[in-house]
């Protein structure tokens, strides 16, 4: 068996014969090419483990001219591999358990998947984890997106490591909230695997690893930042009315409604006109982020709701079309907080409005939290007994010192 390097110019020399011909390289040790009789050139690797005892393996590299082999590509492979070997590794063996072991691309999708579908089942009633809501999807798909999928997509699912996701923690400390929330993704993802018997690390690769201190800032509006807000959504409902965007509209009423409310975002986007009670003036939500919950529909809600046109759609805020419901409001937001000189202010500050304009109207704090749908199970079992009268009373002094101070 000829031994010479292996080059561009030694293949193109190659002719083949009546069987299996090989050439090995003279550089790197059991590097060769294999000239079959039809004349495929295919770049290989053979090599012993376990000494001269050890069974002979040879690793088929890639065939020369197909997806990108050269000599070159080729040559620097069989470096790779023989590193490996140097260090213990059978690259065999290491490529029949990567067929059977997915990658963690394809293993988030599948926990992605299952978890929308847990989540759409749950809206329907019908299953009995939690899974993830819509909006829940969209963060969680972004965040993969965005963070981490680009880095472990192609790398087997069961090589992730606490110091793989340790690197990626510390390279967001610059946004902890945004870091600590990608670590309890990757957590319940590796959690996931553990439970459904797939392919996993030895244990979870998150588990450890410290989270980092948040310091949310609470943002409450002014009755100034109010009367600022109120003059922004008007002149944006107006518009909105005169090109005929009943789109815009429908934001605008979504904002509204937040405000007199105190509502989730995630509870307002996909309202049904079947949820709302007029005659009991009440909301009657079938799921949010603490299950079932009723909310008080006070005299300025029921007003911005009454004023909006009913279609054949079940929503209460349509989105482009009728079997679609407003995927979000932030477009409208942003033009409207900025119309009104607000830009500091987000979606969820008009809830924490709410809260402290109830506040300020000596509204107790359990009613507050029983308006607003706490999220703790401990704290949600602690209004379990509130009454919906006082909550209704509550909920109409919030809604007209807020509106008072809108129009004012």
């Amino acid at each position: 068996m000829p031994v010479t390097k292996i080059t561009k110019a030694k293949i193109n020399d190659q002719k083949p014969g009546t069987r299996d011909e090989y050439v090995w390289d003279d550089e790197i040790r059991g590097f060769g090419l294999k000239i079959t009789p039809v004349g495929k050139l295919v770049y290989l690797l053979q090599y012993r483990l376990g000494g001269r005892s050890g069974r002979m393996r040879r690793y088929t590299i890639g065939e020369h001219g197909k997806d990108g082999w050269t000599p070159a590509t080729a040559r620097r492979r069989a470096k790779e591999l023989r590193d490996e070997i140097n260090r213990g590794v059978d690259p065999m063996e290491m490529r029949d358990r990567r067929k059977e072991t997915p990658t963690f691309g394809a293993a988030f999708e599948e926990y992605s998947a299952e978890q929308k579908r847990i989540g759409q089942m749950r809206r329907k009633g019908s299953a009995a984890r939690k899974g993830w809501k819509p909006l829940t999807a969209k963060m969680n798909d972004r965040m993969a997106r965005l963070f981490f999928l680009p880095r472990f997509k192609n790398r087997l699912v069961t090589d992730i490591s606490r110091a793989d996701i340790s690197a990626l923690h510390r390279e967001m400390g610059e946004t902890p909230r945004q870091a600590n929330n990608v670590l309890q993704l990757l957590s319940g993802f590796f959690n996931w695997l553990e439970k459904t018997g797939a392919p996993r690390p030895e244990r979870n690769p998150v588990s450890g690893i410290d989270r980092y201190e948040e310091h949310a800032i609470e943002r409450f509006l002014t009755g100034e930042e109010l009367q600022r807000l109120s003059a922004a959504l008007s002149e944006y409902e107006e518009r909105a009315r005169q090109q005929n965007y009943p789109v815009q509209i429908a934001e605008a009423a979504a904002i509204r409604l937040a405000i007199f409310t105190g509502m989730r975002v995630g509870e307002i986007l996909p309202l049904e006109w079947d949820w709302i009670d007029f005659n009991k003036s009440e909301i009657a939500l079938p799921d949010s982020k603490v299950g079932k919950r009723t909310v008080p529909l006070n005299a300025p809600a029921k007003a911005v709701l009454s004023e909006l046109e009913r279609s054949k759609s079940p929503y209460v805020f349509n989105g482009q079309n009728a079997n679609s419901h407003l995927p979000t409001m932030q477009r409208a937001w942003r033009k409207i907080r900025k119309s009104a000189k607000l830009e500091d202010v987000h979606l969820h500050d008009l809830r924490h409005t709410h809260a402290s304009v109830g506040v300020t109207s000596g509204a107790h704090m359990r009613l507050i939290a029983g308006l607003l749908g706490h999220s703790t199970t401990r704290t949600t079992e602690r209004y379990a007994h509130i009454d919906a009268d006082p909550l209704r009373a509550a909920s109409e002094t919030i809604a007209k010192r807020i509106e008072d101070a809108m129009s004012a």
